[in-house]
């Protein structure tokens, strides 16, 4: 057991005043608004442990309403968690893959702002990071990934937020081995000029990286190495930020122990197709029974509850340190995953409901109200902003801070506080964009939504290219405008997105659509963000470990794509903001 920091919980500093407690909510508002108030060193020593699960539904968790095929619950720990803090019920992401929805987690900006919509994209040097922000502030920081996408050459460590940032998934020797295979198959084809070698082993290293992660148990390895660091933070005086990504539920659907997929086998017997090879095998489609897709789906849930034994593990080990009076525990997911509700599998194809209401929720005892359930919707970019609330950074936060309108300390999102105590009644407007260069082969698309009020209106947008020199996602792409198709649904009387309301000519949905092309207006608040903001310079090809590997075998790392004229405005490396179709 380490020395328990000296807890906060209820203080008020000096001079603080504490009015009148008439109701419970009050009490609460009160509660939460001393600490605030307070730029000391109590609200200093706040830890911070945030947790993100990759590719988690938020309505597979038993807390979020779900009933798994067997009655099994998938989330016990998560579902006492939920208990002991707040839980946000209707919580969106920012697209539906990984990167840019992470990045909006830690910058607090929309992606477009932001400006990694794409693996080519980089991220604007005008943002803010949580990690920056928090080490600029005293923080001992440490994050622990295990998935592809969290590499730090997309952008996760700028600056040196972290002191520490690690794979954690144990994949570098599956994955080197593998580049290894495919480096001497290609190398051994007699058919293959030297130049097409090297470009199909450029080609290859992507994918059997993927591979590798896609098929590897990992979260054990992510809340081992957590554990570790937290044991090192005993005696040390300087507050912590730890952020730990669990990637297993993310497809293929393949739990280290087929017990846990078991307790969800629909009428207890195995199933005849399982989740491997999820998104590639073609006997996991449309048309297939509703038997078999439950089948597929006791393996997606049984990958939950073996997620969820290593998230309550971590937690447990907090609690253990004696710092869970001390600790803001936050836990999100990046996206979810669709099962043919709108046709498609996976994710990162569009911007329906299933992929993108997430799981958010958090716990600080004394300063939280347990079992609180907040309804109103909120996106992925208010949780940074929260965080900075609670810890009492945002003077740090403003020292790096762009000064534009609407940011605050350099954010487009908004501590979620506000929706807790009550003093906030209504959903907040929530953005979604999803740009995607190989759904239809030649044909890129983007996908823009804006959640207002009960609605949620979405358009996509496809195109083609002016010439086939370059369809490998360039940093400037050469488009042509083939087609706008506009969607408005009632969440509130149509969750699963069914009927298109766009040509109703009620008023609320009229003012929806208006509300949409303000939002999006050139002039706009998002359309002066991408005048101001600069284009970050494009990630490198490869990880660290993926060019070690290729220089072990004798081959150099790929040519690095040529960055933007540095002071490039971040709409120039963009499409075109969009207006619905009319």
């Amino acid at each position: 057991m380490g020395t328990k920091p000296p807890s906060y919980a209820g203080r008020a500093c000096a001079g603080a005043r504490v009015p009148a407690l008439p109701t419970l909510l009050v009490a609460i508002n009160a509660v939460l608004a001393i600490p605030l108030a307070c730029s000391g060193r109590e609200a200093r020593r706040l830890n911070v442990l945030l947790i993100s699960i990759d590719s988690l539904r938020a309505d597979h968790l038993d807390c979020y309403g779900y009933r798994s095929a067997t009655g099994a619950p998938t989330s016990p720990n998560l579902d006492r968690f939920a208990k002991e803090g707040v839980l946000f019920e209707h919580a969106v992401s920012t697209t539906s893959w990984t990167r840019p929805s992470h990045l909006a987690l830690f910058t607090g900006l929309p992606d477009v702002a932001h400006g990694a919509v794409n693996d080519e994209k980089g991220l604007t040097p005008q943002c803010v990071m949580l990690p920056e922000i928090l080490q600029g502030a005293g923080y001992s920081t440490a994050g622990f990934f295990s998935g592809p996408y969290l590499d730090a050459k997309y952008g996760f460590d700028r600056g040196g937020g972290f002191d520490v940032y690690e794979n954690a998934s144990g994949v570098e020797q599956q994955v080197e081995a593998a580049i290894g295979a495919a480096v001497k198959s290609i190398q051994s084809d007699p058919d293959l000029a030297p130049e097409e070698k090297q470009q199909r082993i450029r080609a290859e290293v992507g994918k059997v990286t993927e591979d590798s992660y896609h098929r590897a148990s990992t979260a054990n390895r992510v809340t081992d190495r957590a554990t570790r660091w937290l044991d090192e933070q005993k005696g040390k005086s300087a507050p912590f930020f730890l952020f730990a990504h669990y990637f297993d539920v993310h497809y293929d659907f393949a739990p280290p122990e087929e017990r846990y997929a078991a307790r969800f086998w629909p009428g207890g017997q195995r199933p005849r197709i399982n989740g491997d090879d999820f998104f590639t095998r073609e006997d996991v489609e449309p048309a297939m029974s509703a038997a078999d897709l439950a089948g597929v789906k006791s393996y997606y849930d049984g990958e939950i509850l073996w997620v969820d034994e290593q998230v309550g593990r971590l937690l447990k080990h907090v609690d253990e340190l004696g710092l869970r009076d001390d600790t803001l525990v936050v836990v999100v997911s990046d996206h979810g995953d669709e099962f043919f509700e709108h046709g498609t599998k996976g994710h990162r194809q569009n911007l329906f409901e299933p992929t993108l209401e997430v799981v958010t929720m958090a716990r600080l005892p004394g300063r939280l109200p347990a079992g609180r359930r907040v309804a109103q919707r909120l996106s992925l970019v208010d949780v940074a902003p929260t965080i900075v609330d609670l810890t009492g950074t945002a003077a740090v936060a403003d020292r790096g801070a762009a000064r534009i309108e609407p940011l605050v300390h350099g954010m487009w999102g908004r501590s979620v506080l506000p929706l807790v105590t009550g003093e906030e009644k209504g959903d907040r407007d929530c953005l979604g964009y999803l740009f995607n260069l190989w759904q239809e082969k030649g044909h890129p698309i983007d996908v823009w939504a804006l959640w207002t009020g009960s609605r949620k209106v979405v358009v996509t947008r496809r195109f083609e290219f002016e010439d086939d020199s370059k369809q490998n996602a360039p940093q400037v792409l050469r488009l042509k405008l083939l087609e706008r198709t506009g969607l408005l649904f009632d969440l509130a009387n149509d969750p699963g997105e069914r009927h298109d309301l766009s040509s109703s000519g009620a008023a609320a949905d009229a003012a929806a659509l208006v509300r949409f092309d303000a939002t999006f207006a050139a002039g706009g608040a998002l359309a002066r963000l991408l005048d101001a903001f600069e284009v970050g310079p494009p990630p490198p090809p490869l990880s660290q470990f993926e060019k070690l590997a290729l220089e072990n075998l004798g081959y150099t790392q790929a040519d690095l794509p040529k960055p933007f004229p540095k002071g490039t405005a971040l709409k120039l490396s963009l499409l075109p903001l969009p207006q619905f179709p009319r």
